[in-house]
């Protein structure tokens, strides 16, 4: 990924952007096996109002067009300063992947933990009543040490396999980081989420015996213990770096709507 932009206000123009590398990789190789873990001792650290910092945007699948955009709020906010990410149109299914990076962080650190608040625009749920603009949002953390990339990321799916129609309801899945469907997995919570609404969200999760290893997920004070590994998968000629993303998805006409995140903070050890 070509990294630093010039400073965050710069980012209210409109991007149309011809991808170099997702965050998510979408073609990632195959995965991983026998990664060995970390051995050394990581220094503890934090990186918060991550929303403040510059991000950058991608396009998920890279081979597809979609317009963009962000911008620095002071309301709606909770700390008088928010970041909103805009999908504004695009092809089909098709979404723009917004991401920043930190630095000053312990490549040896083998512990994260995502915590931010967020909110999005008018939709309906599950496609009931009406099409959903919002297809579903994903947050994610990852790094990449040596060329292997290690992703956590949690979907709140309003529209998919148990969420089309009234009778369904949204849900919360985890990415598996499989190259074959399916690449996300179900948690086992089913949650409707309001629009123009703040939630909160925290997701934990760490490296263990190589692997990509999710922890906990809590909603609006809601825990799931999930408690699941999977391999990392590789990612050739790729910088190290930690890194925060999120994506609003695009449903089938990649209709607009918006995505509005707060007190972004990445802790690890």
């Amino acid at each position: 990924m070509n990294r630093l932009s010039l400073i965050l206000v710069s980012m209210v123009l409109l991007l149309t952007v011809v991808v170099v590398i997702s965050l998510r990789s979408p073609t990632p190789t195959h995965a991983l096996v026998n990664t060995p873990p970390a051995t050394a001792t990581a220094k503890p650290g934090s990186a918060s109002n991550l929303d403040q910092q510059p991000w950058h945007l991608t396009i998920d699948p890279p081979t597809r067009m979609v317009k963009g955009s962000m911008q620095l709020l002071r309301n709606p906010s909770l700390d008088n300063a928010a970041l909103q990410f805009n999908l504004l149109s695009g092809d089909l299914y098709t979404s723009p992947h917004f991401y920043t990076t930190v630095t000053n962080y312990s490549p040896n650190a083998s512990q994260f933990t995502l915590s931010l608040q967020f909110r999005f625009s008018d939709t309906s749920m599950a496609n009931c009543g009406s099409p959903s603009p919002v297809q579903a949002l994903e947050f994610v953390m990852g790094k990449r040490v040596k060329q292997v990339w290690w992703e956590w990321a949690v979907q709140w799916m309003n529209v998919g396999p148990g969420a089309n129609g009234c009778t369904d309801r949204p849900r919360w899945r985890i990415w598996n980081g499989s190259p074959s469907e399916p690449k996300w997995s179900d948690i086992g919570l089913e949650q409707t989420l309001a629009p123009n609404t703040w939630h909160s969200l925290q997701m934990t999760g760490s490296i263990r015996n190589g692997q990509v290893f999710y922890e906990t997920m809590t909603i609006n004070n809601i825990t799931v213990r999930i408690m699941q590994g999977f391999a990392p998968v590789a990612n050739p000629n790729a910088p190290d770096e930690l890194a925060v993303a999120v994506q609003p998805d695009g449903n089938y006409r990649d209709d607009p709507y918006s995505v509005i995140v707060d007190n972004v903070t990445l802790q690890w050890k």
